[in-house]
């Protein structure tokens, strides 16, 4: 069975691996055919009530059967991150953390954090929305995606699946809740 490719102009999105062709799949597809509501769900997650963020935020915090490693974001990257995402230094008053089955870079050993995420965000999102989610400008988020891409911010290549799959800033303390740049109270948003 053969797939139409895309439209002119544009880039095939999906196409089927080895021994997929004959599943229930779409092969090729023009983005313009992607109906609305879809790219709607993925690419912009809703809300969710708070009850379900605390439950969220303890599976995040407490769950340490699921494989995942906790990786604290350094210093010195969340000063890059503030660079990249064009807000004053010390705009994060604490580090971010991830959940990762990939703790270092299988190419050139960087430590995988959440400079890894912020990045390859960039590559789709402008500065000011990702400054937005990071600071719960729209609410608690959860993306639930399974498998999204990162890609390592020093070397480029595409990180293994469970790199980044969870991220949230870390706990502040009083001082540093008191001196952060953004509200707190629940506006954290983790990756699930």
């Amino acid at each position: 069975m053969s797939s139409p490719g895309p439209g002119p102009g544009l880039k095939r999105l999906y196409h089927p691996g080895p021994g997929l062709e004959n599943q229930n799949r779409p092969g090729p597809v023009d983005i313009i055919t992607i109906p609305a509501e879809i790219i709607e769900k993925q690419m912009f997650p809703k809300a969710i009530p708070q009850t379900q963020w605390n439950q969220k935020v303890k599976e995040f915090l407490t769950n340490t059967d699921d494989g995942y490693i906790i990786v604290e974001t350094s210093y010195e990257d969340m000063r890059k991150i503030e660079e990249l995402l064009e807000a004053k230094t010390g705009f994060f008053a604490t580090p971010y953390i991830i959940k990762t089955k990939c703790e270092y870079c299988p190419n050139c050993k960087r430590r995988n954090n959440f400079l890894d995420v912020v990045a390859t965000g960039l590559k789709v999102h402008k500065p000011k929305f990702l400054l937005d989610v990071f600071t719960g400008k729209y609410g608690q988020i959860i993306n639930d995606v399974p498998h999204q891409r990162c890609f390592c911010y020093q070397c480029g290549i595409e990180l293994p699946q469970g790199a980044t799959k969870f991220s949230a800033p870390k706990e502040p303390t009083a001082e540093q809740r008191a001196k952060a740049n953004y509200f707190f109270g629940g506006g954290y948003t983790y990756r699930f």
